[in-house]
Protein backbone atom coordinates (compact mmCIF):
# COMPACT_ATOMS: atom_id res chain seq x y z
CA UNK A 1 0.00 0.00 0.00
CA UNK A 2 2.60 2.54 0.71
CA UNK A 3 4.84 1.56 -2.54
CA UNK A 4 4.90 4.75 -4.48
CA UNK A 5 6.56 5.22 -8.19
CA UNK A 6 10.31 4.58 -8.82
CA UNK A 7 12.74 7.57 -8.50
CA UNK A 8 14.30 6.40 -11.59
CA UNK A 9 10.95 5.60 -13.19
CA UNK A 10 9.76 9.16 -12.13
CA UNK A 11 13.05 10.42 -13.98
CA UNK A 12 12.72 8.04 -17.25
CA UNK A 13 9.13 9.38 -17.83
CA UNK A 14 10.43 12.86 -17.14
CA UNK A 15 12.49 12.36 -20.34
CA UNK A 16 10.88 10.55 -22.71
CA UNK A 17 8.27 13.11 -22.06
CA UNK A 18 10.04 16.21 -23.49
CA UNK A 19 9.12 17.59 -26.68
CA UNK A 20 10.83 15.53 -30.05
CA UNK A 21 13.28 18.91 -30.49
CA UNK A 22 14.96 18.00 -27.16
CA UNK A 23 15.58 14.29 -28.46
CA UNK A 24 19.62 14.84 -28.25
CA UNK A 25 19.64 16.93 -24.97
CA UNK A 26 17.42 13.41 -23.89
CA UNK A 27 19.82 10.94 -25.23
CA UNK A 28 22.57 13.08 -23.43
CA UNK A 29 21.10 13.02 -19.77
CA UNK A 30 19.78 9.29 -20.34
CA UNK A 31 23.52 7.55 -20.98
CA UNK A 32 26.22 10.12 -19.70
CA UNK A 33 25.70 8.08 -16.59
CA UNK A 34 25.53 4.78 -14.95
CA UNK A 35 22.56 5.52 -12.48
CA UNK A 36 19.71 7.54 -13.29
CA UNK A 37 18.25 10.02 -10.47
CA UNK A 38 15.47 12.31 -10.71
CA UNK A 39 17.85 15.19 -9.10
CA UNK A 40 20.44 14.52 -11.56
CA UNK A 41 17.64 14.84 -14.20
CA UNK A 42 16.31 17.98 -12.73
CA UNK A 43 19.98 20.02 -12.21
CA UNK A 44 20.98 18.78 -15.68
CA UNK A 45 17.86 20.29 -17.55
CA UNK A 46 17.64 23.80 -14.99
CA UNK A 47 21.96 23.74 -15.94
CA UNK A 48 21.09 23.25 -19.91
CA UNK A 49 18.20 25.73 -20.15
CA UNK A 50 19.73 28.76 -18.52
CA UNK A 51 20.91 30.22 -21.37
CA UNK A 52 17.32 30.06 -23.30
CA UNK A 53 14.54 31.08 -21.86
CA UNK A 54 11.80 30.52 -24.86
CA UNK A 55 13.10 26.85 -25.16
CA UNK A 56 13.13 26.74 -21.22
CA UNK A 57 9.26 27.86 -20.82
CA UNK A 58 8.11 24.96 -23.19
CA UNK A 59 10.39 22.44 -21.00
CA UNK A 60 8.95 23.25 -17.67
CA UNK A 61 5.37 23.83 -19.03
CA UNK A 62 5.64 19.75 -20.21
CA UNK A 63 7.91 18.51 -17.07
CA UNK A 64 4.83 20.35 -14.97
CA UNK A 65 2.21 18.07 -16.89
CA UNK A 66 4.62 14.89 -16.10
CA UNK A 67 4.54 15.68 -12.59
CA UNK A 68 0.85 16.15 -12.48
CA UNK A 69 0.45 12.82 -14.20
CA UNK A 70 2.68 11.26 -11.67
CA UNK A 71 1.04 12.67 -9.22
CA UNK A 72 -2.32 10.88 -10.25
CA UNK A 73 -0.10 7.96 -10.39
CA UNK A 74 1.04 7.89 -7.31
CA UNK A 75 -2.64 8.74 -5.82
CA UNK A 76 -4.14 5.64 -7.49
CA UNK A 77 -0.92 3.44 -5.70
CA UNK A 78 -1.72 4.56 -2.43
CA UNK A 79 -5.50 4.15 -2.67
CA UNK A 80 -5.14 0.18 -3.42
CA UNK A 81 -5.03 1.02 -7.77
CA UNK A 82 -2.30 -1.51 -10.01
CA UNK A 83 0.44 0.45 -10.98
CA UNK A 84 0.97 0.76 -14.67
CA UNK A 85 3.62 -0.90 -16.58
CA UNK A 86 6.27 2.56 -16.98
CA UNK A 87 5.87 1.84 -21.27
CA UNK A 88 2.24 2.01 -20.73
CA UNK A 89 2.13 4.86 -18.77
CA UNK A 90 4.77 7.06 -20.64
CA UNK A 91 2.23 6.41 -24.08
CA UNK A 92 -0.55 7.44 -22.10
CA UNK A 93 1.11 10.65 -20.78
CA UNK A 94 2.69 11.45 -24.60
CA UNK A 95 -1.19 11.73 -25.57
CA UNK A 96 -1.64 14.08 -23.34
CA UNK A 97 1.04 15.58 -24.38
CA UNK A 98 -0.21 15.85 -27.82
CA UNK A 99 -3.68 16.99 -26.62
CA UNK A 100 -1.80 20.04 -24.85
CA UNK A 101 0.01 20.50 -27.96
CA UNK A 102 -3.10 20.36 -30.29
CA UNK A 103 -4.67 22.90 -28.53
CA UNK A 104 -1.92 25.37 -28.07
CA UNK A 105 -1.87 25.15 -31.66
CA UNK A 106 -4.83 25.86 -32.02
CA UNK A 107 -5.45 22.93 -33.97
CA UNK A 108 -8.53 22.29 -31.96
CA UNK A 109 -11.47 24.38 -31.89
CA UNK A 110 -12.79 25.49 -28.48
CA UNK A 111 -15.92 26.94 -27.26
CA UNK A 112 -16.33 28.71 -24.16
CA UNK A 113 -20.18 29.86 -24.15
CA UNK A 114 -23.27 28.34 -26.21
CA UNK A 115 -24.10 30.16 -29.29
CA UNK A 116 -25.30 29.32 -32.28
CA UNK A 117 -24.34 27.44 -35.16
CA UNK A 118 -24.09 28.87 -38.76
CA UNK A 119 -26.78 29.49 -41.55
CA UNK A 120 -28.05 26.07 -42.29
CA UNK A 121 -25.92 24.27 -39.94
CA UNK A 122 -27.31 21.91 -36.48
CA UNK A 123 -25.49 22.56 -33.48
CA UNK A 124 -25.35 19.21 -31.42
CA UNK A 125 -24.12 19.16 -27.91
CA UNK A 126 -23.43 15.98 -26.31
CA UNK A 127 -22.47 15.22 -22.45
CA UNK A 128 -23.05 12.23 -19.49
CA UNK A 129 -24.30 12.06 -16.00
CA UNK A 130 -22.86 8.64 -14.22
CA UNK A 131 -24.73 6.89 -12.01
CA UNK A 132 -24.05 3.60 -10.44
CA UNK A 133 -25.85 1.34 -12.64
CA UNK A 134 -23.51 2.77 -15.78
CA UNK A 135 -24.33 6.43 -17.52
CA UNK A 136 -26.93 8.24 -19.28
CA UNK A 137 -25.80 9.82 -22.58
CA UNK A 138 -27.84 12.72 -23.92
CA UNK A 139 -27.74 14.97 -26.97
CA UNK A 140 -29.32 18.47 -27.64
CA UNK A 141 -29.41 19.52 -31.14
CA UNK A 142 -30.33 23.18 -32.11
CA UNK A 143 -30.97 24.84 -35.00
CA UNK A 144 -29.15 28.44 -36.52
CA UNK A 145 -31.80 30.15 -34.25
CA UNK A 146 -30.95 28.79 -31.14
CA UNK A 147 -34.22 26.63 -31.52
CA UNK A 148 -34.36 23.56 -29.49
CA UNK A 149 -35.29 20.44 -32.36
CA UNK A 150 -34.32 17.48 -30.57
CA UNK A 151 -33.54 16.06 -27.13
CA UNK A 152 -32.33 12.92 -26.34
CA UNK A 153 -30.48 10.46 -24.04
CA UNK A 154 -30.20 6.60 -23.63
CA UNK A 155 -28.95 4.20 -20.89
CA UNK A 156 -25.33 2.90 -21.51
CA UNK A 157 -23.38 0.47 -19.47
CA UNK A 158 -20.62 2.14 -19.67
CA UNK A 159 -18.67 3.37 -15.66
CA UNK A 160 -15.80 5.19 -17.68
CA UNK A 161 -16.98 8.96 -17.97
CA UNK A 162 -14.17 9.40 -20.95
CA UNK A 163 -15.84 6.29 -22.99
CA UNK A 164 -19.76 7.58 -21.93
CA UNK A 165 -18.91 10.69 -23.56
CA UNK A 166 -17.61 9.19 -26.58
CA UNK A 167 -20.57 7.50 -26.78
CA UNK A 168 -22.99 10.63 -26.42
CA UNK A 169 -20.87 11.59 -29.40
CA UNK A 170 -21.71 8.91 -30.97
CA UNK A 171 -25.15 8.47 -30.78
CA UNK A 172 -25.37 11.94 -31.53
CA UNK A 173 -24.15 11.64 -35.04
CA UNK A 174 -26.07 8.39 -35.58
CA UNK A 175 -29.40 10.75 -35.03
CA UNK A 176 -28.07 13.10 -37.45
CA UNK A 177 -28.13 10.13 -40.15
CA UNK A 178 -31.46 9.15 -38.88
CA UNK A 179 -32.83 12.71 -39.27
CA UNK A 180 -30.97 13.13 -42.47
CA UNK A 181 -29.00 16.38 -41.50
CA UNK A 182 -26.47 17.77 -43.94
CA UNK A 183 -24.28 20.13 -41.68
CA UNK A 184 -23.67 19.65 -38.02
CA UNK A 185 -21.62 21.16 -35.37
CA UNK A 186 -20.37 18.04 -32.62
CA UNK A 187 -19.79 19.88 -29.26
CA UNK A 188 -18.31 18.00 -26.56
CA UNK A 189 -16.90 19.36 -23.10
CA UNK A 190 -14.22 16.17 -23.21
CA UNK A 191 -11.24 17.28 -24.19
CA UNK A 192 -9.73 13.47 -24.54
CA UNK A 193 -12.61 12.68 -26.54
CA UNK A 194 -12.59 16.32 -29.28
CA UNK A 195 -8.86 14.95 -29.96
CA UNK A 196 -9.37 11.77 -30.27
CA UNK A 197 -12.27 12.42 -32.75
CA UNK A 198 -9.89 14.78 -34.81
CA UNK A 199 -6.21 12.82 -34.95
CA UNK A 200 -6.00 11.35 -38.10
CA UNK A 201 -3.43 8.72 -36.98
CA UNK A 202 -4.86 6.05 -34.92
CA UNK A 203 -1.68 5.39 -33.16
CA UNK A 204 -1.76 8.68 -31.58
CA UNK A 205 -5.61 8.24 -30.95
CA UNK A 206 -6.60 7.38 -27.49
CA UNK A 207 -6.42 3.43 -27.43
CA UNK A 208 -10.12 3.21 -25.80
CA UNK A 209 -11.78 5.93 -28.22
CA UNK A 210 -10.84 4.18 -31.45
CA UNK A 211 -13.58 2.01 -31.94
CA UNK A 212 -15.44 4.62 -31.07
CA UNK A 213 -13.81 7.02 -33.14
CA UNK A 214 -13.95 4.99 -36.25
CA UNK A 215 -17.80 4.34 -35.75
CA UNK A 216 -17.96 8.35 -35.68
CA UNK A 217 -16.42 9.04 -38.48
CA UNK A 218 -18.20 6.14 -40.42
CA UNK A 219 -21.47 7.70 -39.66
CA UNK A 220 -20.12 11.15 -40.13
CA UNK A 221 -18.77 9.97 -43.74
CA UNK A 222 -22.69 10.53 -44.86
CA UNK A 223 -22.74 13.82 -43.92
CA UNK A 224 -22.04 17.08 -46.57
CA UNK A 225 -20.07 18.78 -43.53
CA UNK A 226 -19.44 18.12 -40.22
CA UNK A 227 -17.15 19.52 -37.11
CA UNK A 228 -16.29 18.12 -33.54
CA UNK A 229 -15.09 21.69 -31.14
CA UNK A 230 -14.43 21.71 -27.88
CA UNK A 231 -16.69 23.31 -25.16
CA UNK A 232 -16.17 24.88 -21.69
CA UNK A 233 -18.69 23.09 -19.45
CA UNK A 234 -20.55 26.44 -18.79
CA UNK A 235 -21.22 26.32 -22.71
CA UNK A 236 -22.97 22.39 -22.40
CA UNK A 237 -25.02 23.12 -19.25
CA UNK A 238 -28.06 22.32 -21.19
CA UNK A 239 -26.73 18.73 -22.79
CA UNK A 240 -25.38 18.04 -19.11
CA UNK A 241 -28.69 19.24 -17.38
CA UNK A 242 -30.38 16.93 -19.85
CA UNK A 243 -28.49 14.35 -18.84
CA UNK A 244 -28.67 14.84 -15.10
CA UNK A 245 -32.23 15.24 -15.30
CA UNK A 246 -33.13 11.99 -17.37
CA UNK A 247 -30.79 10.03 -15.19
CA UNK A 248 -32.47 11.09 -11.74
CA UNK A 249 -36.32 10.61 -13.63
CA UNK A 250 -35.38 7.48 -15.21
CA UNK A 251 -36.74 8.93 -19.41
CA UNK A 252 -34.96 7.98 -22.49
CA UNK A 253 -35.50 8.37 -25.98
CA UNK A 254 -36.60 11.60 -27.92
CA UNK A 255 -37.84 13.53 -24.77
CA UNK A 256 -40.61 16.33 -25.42
CA UNK A 257 -40.00 19.56 -24.11
CA UNK A 258 -42.87 20.14 -22.11
CA UNK A 259 -42.06 17.13 -19.86
CA UNK A 260 -39.06 18.73 -18.93
CA UNK A 261 -37.84 20.71 -15.88
CA UNK A 262 -37.63 24.11 -17.33
CA UNK A 263 -34.08 24.62 -15.48
CA UNK A 264 -32.72 21.83 -17.74
CA UNK A 265 -33.36 23.77 -20.51
CA UNK A 266 -30.95 26.57 -19.64
CA UNK A 267 -27.61 27.27 -21.04
CA UNK A 268 -26.17 29.31 -17.69
CA UNK A 269 -27.26 27.07 -14.80
CA UNK A 270 -26.56 23.97 -13.43
CA UNK A 271 -29.13 22.06 -12.56
CA UNK A 272 -30.40 20.55 -9.68
CA UNK A 273 -32.65 18.10 -8.15
CA UNK A 274 -34.88 19.33 -5.86
CA UNK A 275 -33.59 22.79 -5.81
CA UNK A 276 -35.54 25.52 -4.86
Amino acid sequence: MGETIKEEDQAVIILNGLPDQFKEMRTVIMYSRDTLTLEDVMSTLRFLLKSNVKRSVRIWKTIKLNVEVMWKERNAIIHGIDRSHVEQFIVNLNRQISVHRLVALGAIEEVLIWTPPPKSWMCCNCDVSMGREGSVVATVFRDEHGSILITKAKNCDVFDPKIAEAHAVCMAAELTMEKKMEKVMFQSDNLRVVTSFLIESESEADFNLVNLCRRYLRVCSTLKEWRIVHVSRKGNFMAHNLASWENANGAVGIIQHSTLDMNVLNDYVEWQKNAG
